[in-house]
């Protein structure tokens, strides 16, 4: 799955790994930041980004939810490709991410 976030948000595409169970990786870009998140079985295994400041999982996911223009690619894997390492509760991350930009 490919597309803009212009025509599909960030947390629409974070619930769709999620609540589909997903296995795979996302791919983000948006002007010269990149984030990459890996998902097995729906659930947050990977999180990593070239911006400064976002260290933890959940850092980088709240702070790509901050984007609403830039592409993204979803590719599909195998199981055995995403070990279930680092932990980000995506509902929780989603929630956190709709406050803060409320507030």
């Amino acid at each position: 799955m490919w597309g803009e976030l212009a025509g599909l948000s960030v947390a629409d595409i974070l619930n769709f790994a999620h609540e589909g169970r997903r296995t795979g990786l996302l791919i983000v870009r948006a002007g010269s930041h990149q984030w990459a998140l890996g998902f097995r079985e729906g659930e947050l295994v990977l999180a990593r980004s070239t911006s400064a400041g976002t260290e933890s999982p959940r850092d980088i996911c709240l702070a790509l939810l901050r984007h609403e223009e830039g592409a993204f690619l979803f590719l599909r894997g195998p199981l055995y490709a995403f070990r279930s390492v680092e932990a980000g509760d995506v509902r929780q991350i989603l929630l956190d991410g709709s406050i803060s930009q409320a507030a």
